[in-house]
């Protein structure tokens, strides 16, 4: 079964065209695929593609291909969408060949890959489950593993297992990631009234309580800032070095200013403070962040970073304890470059610890998009 369907698209304003750096670093043929998404694999809504325009093509092609059956999309313009037969295509696997021809049909340049039509949200109508029982289980598990795992690399007498290692066999802990989600995990199986309760509460503040006595030390351009990443009883790790991911160490402070609504304890509200007011001193005249930066020196090793609403959230989570103007405007001009800039390129590059430098649009991460969701969804109004 063949459908041919015609689009007219109309290129407008300026579109900055450059060849995409992907897979012909490693050898292998450049890709013409000269929009964001060209190392995109998954789509949930109908994509659009936009192709390098080469000299003498006359008609751009999206050859779609999915178990015997076949649609095409074609365009004047070097833009494709593909909105015409989405609903056609089925959920799974498909091959997509771009074609550029010539005014007599001629092929001038062909290249094909394989994607995913990946599920949408389905809404609400699943079978009833117990989560809350569930998470207990979680929890149950946590708390075994705490003290009783002996498959992590490395361990530190009477401290959790999560400090050191990110999962029981990694070599690697991320205390930024990890100490904040098990203090939140924790926390929330507290006010559930879950039936470890006491022992959560206690695991919860013993990271927290780790973290403050392992920080950086209390001189350079990041005094007593959390470390960003931890191997084998060393601080630093194989691909950050010494240097900290700036702003997840504000992801990593939203979950003291939780622990400190419930245990009242002020070191934990005090050092969410002194993170953001340290962090502030790092903001780019354009709003934005850097992504790593030198504890010592302030040099900043890596800059572009989209994970800047953990700034922003932290800003807001502290304003209950005192506003402060200095944060609340850094916090606002964070915002508006989010929306001025990634959501208008959605270059969503991933920000993570273990993560080398990598080009742009070839290792997108949904975390950041997550974060601006959240925040947005509780602003509506």
């Amino acid at each position: 079964m063949k459908h041919v369907l015609t689009v007219s698209a109309i290129l407008c304003g300026v579109c900055c065209i450059s060849l995409p750096c992907t897979a012909a670093e490693n050898g292998s043929p450049q890709s013409f695929i000269a929009s964001w998404n060209v190392s995109s694999k998954q789509f949930i809504d109908a994509p659009e593609f936009r192709l390098l325009p080469l000299p003498g093509t006359a008609e751009y092609h999206a050859v779609i291909s999915q178990d015997g059956q076949e649609w095409t999309v074609q365009s004047a313009s070097p833009i494709l969408k593909l909105e015409s037969i989405w609903g056609q295509v089925a959920g799974g696997k498909f091959s997509v060949t771009f074609r550029w021809t010539d005014a007599q049909g001629g092929l001038l340049k062909e290249e094909t890959s394989e994607k995913v039509k990946a599920p949408d949200f389905a809404g609400f109508n699943e079978p009833a489950m117990d989560w809350s029982a569930a998470a207990d289980r979680n929890i149950a598990y946590l708390i075994h593993e705490s003290d009783q795992n002996t498959t992590a690399p490395y361990r530190e007498p009477g401290v959790p297992v999560w400090i050191w290692a990110a999962t029981p066999t990694h070599v690697a802990s991320y205390p930024c990631i990890t100490i904040n989600n098990m203090i939140w995990a924790f926390l929330a199986h507290v006010k559930n009234g879950g039936p470890q309760s006491e022992e959560a509460l206690r695991l919860a503040r013993v990271s927290a309580d780790w973290a403050l006595e392992h920080r950086q030390p209390n001189d350079g351009a990041l005094p007593l800032f959390p470390y960003s990443t931890i191997t084998k009883g060393s601080f630093g790790g194989h691909v950050e070095g010494e240097s900290v991911n700036l702003l997840r160490a504000s992801w990593f402070a939203i979950s003291f200013v939780d622990l400190y609504a419930m245990t009242k304890h002020e070191p934990y509200l005090e050092y969410a403070h002194h993170i953001a007011d340290t962090t502030v001193k790092f903001q780019n005249a354009d709003g934005s962040f850097p992504y790593r930066v030198d504890p010592k020196t302030g040099a900043v090793t890596e800059q572009y970073n989209c994970s800047v609403m953990e700034f922003v959230e932290l800003v807001e989570k502290l304003e209950p304890y005192g506003f402060d103007a200095r944060r609340a405007m850094a916090a606002q001009r964070t915002l508006e470059w989010v929306r001025a800039y990634v959501l208008a390129t959605n270059n969503w590059k991933a920000a993570y610890e273990d993560v080398g430098e990598t080009r742009f649009y070839t290792n997108l991460s949904q975390m950041p998009a997550q974060q601006l969701i959240r925040y947005l969804c509780r602003h509506k109004d």
